[in-house]
């Protein structure tokens, strides 16, 4: 028995164009105050890449023509409802941690943004939910720097999918910590490789307990990476930290679905047990173009597997 299934990843580039700091909460509000009394106002410019709003509609009319089955969305903030209004038809969501401001804000163990800006969009035919965990990372890097990552809560989320009613399937949907490198000005980017290296190491135990505790599904990991095939410190961390810990346990054998139109710090990886009724097997997989082009600051990812039975 063959079963197929399309899979998207794409950051979507949902950040607000600004935001208001007179829209924090009322005990935090005197940080709007005083950014009024240094800057002139209470508006930060978040986003620049163009209209928002527009760039969202049209990603959400794509995702819905796309046939995809599961996409699995970063930066998924506040723009959340106006596209899902353009996917309710066909698709679901899981649990969305809100907007940039409007989910709210965690004190412990740090001041933060709740919200993490991931978000799975399933085909509502095909695919069920059976378990969906939200994990904050235990190490970012970067509060008023390096791209930020400590201010939301950015993560990872698990899933267990039932697809057409038989087939489980593990998800691990990422975002992991991001940089702003730059070879000329030579920028000690070492905190966010340490972030990301332990970024990847606790998606792996999450994997290593499931298996330990026999669950022998099929596993994908998919999302926004933040390494590049570019550098060789990305590399080595992807080879080290994800690729040989999977590899060297008995009985996992991991592989990585590769675009055949270019590459991107967007990834696929997925991963085969032998205890598993099903294998995934890799089909194909492109860097999205043409009629997406500019509409976020990534391309989708777009791959297709076909599950076989044994």
């Amino acid at each position: 028995m063959e079963r197929s299934i399309k899979i998207i990843s794409y950051n979507i580039d949902g950040l607000p164009e600004e935001i208001d700091l007179m829209q924090l909460p009322w005990y935090l509000r005197f940080i709007g105050w005083i950014y009024l009394l240094i800057k002139g106002t209470t508006k930060i410019r978040v986003n620049d890449n163009g209209n928002v709003l527009f760039n969202i509609i049209n990603i959400g009319k794509w995702i819905r023509s796309s046939g995809a089955d599961i996409i699995g969305m970063q930066e998924d903030f506040d723009y959340h409802d106006v596209l899902m209004e353009r996917l309710y038809s066909n698709y679901f969501c899981g649990k969305h941690t809100g907007g940039l401001l409007s989910g709210g804000i965690s004190i412990f163990p740090y001041l933060r943004l709740k919200a993490d800006g991931l978000n799975l969009v399933l085909n509502s035919d095909r695919i069920r939910i059976k378990d969906e965990e939200v994990h904050s990372w235990k190490k970012s890097y970067g509060y008023f720097s390096h791209a930020n990552d400590k201010l939301t809560r950015k993560g990872y989320r698990f899933y267990e999918l039932l697809i057409d009613g038989v087939v489980k399937l593990d998800l691990y949907l990422i975002h992991m910590d991001a940089d702003f490198y730059n070879a000329e000005s030579n920028t000690d980017i070492s905190g966010d490789i340490k972030a990301r290296e332990s970024q990847l190491k606790q998606v792996v135990e999450h994997i290593i307990d499931r298996y330990h505790s026999n669950y022998h599904n099929p596993i994908i990991i998919m999302g926004d990476t933040n390494s590049s095939h570019k550098y060789k410190w990305d590399i080595d961390n992807i080879n080290n930290n994800l690729l040989k810990p999977i590899g060297d346990t008995y009985h996992l054998k991991i592989n990585e679905a590769t675009p055949t139109n270019g590459e991107d710090v967007d990834r696929i990886f997925y991963i085969n047990n032998d205890h598993s009724k099903y294998y995934l097997f890799y089909t194909s997989c492109i860097l999205g173009d043409g009629e997406v082009n500019g509409l976020s600051d990534h391309r989708p990812f777009i791959s297709e597997f076909t599950l076989k039975s044994k």
